[in-house]
């Protein structure tokens, strides 16, 4: 029994080092840029159309009943509740 060895070719691939390498900063790319701007304008939309809402209920007419005014009552809780959600970007 006689073994004989193979030489086999091995390849190397050497490639650029990570650190040296420029990284681009997240907030330097002009797509996330123009992202970040089509949210904010969409979130600003949100928040005046909020912010109408709750000044329309708030000078809302006198109320006959006590339904209407418990809905009133919620009709006001959920415009706030908006406008903070809305102010706080969320």
């Amino acid at each position: 029994m006689q073994h004989t060895q193979k030489t086999e070719k091995v390849g190397m691939i050497i490639l650029p080092s990570i650190l040296g390498s420029k990284s681009s900063s997240v907030t330097e790319d002009p797509q996330i840029q123009r992202t970040r701007k089509i949210l904010l304008i969409i979130l600003g939309v949100c928040f005046v159309f909020s912010v109408l809402s709750t000044i329309t209920v708030i000078s809302g007419t006198a109320v006959p009943n006590r339904m209407q005014e418990a809905q009133r009552g919620a009709q006001i809780g959920q415009c706030i509740t908006s406008v903070l959600l809305y102010g706080l970007g969320l």
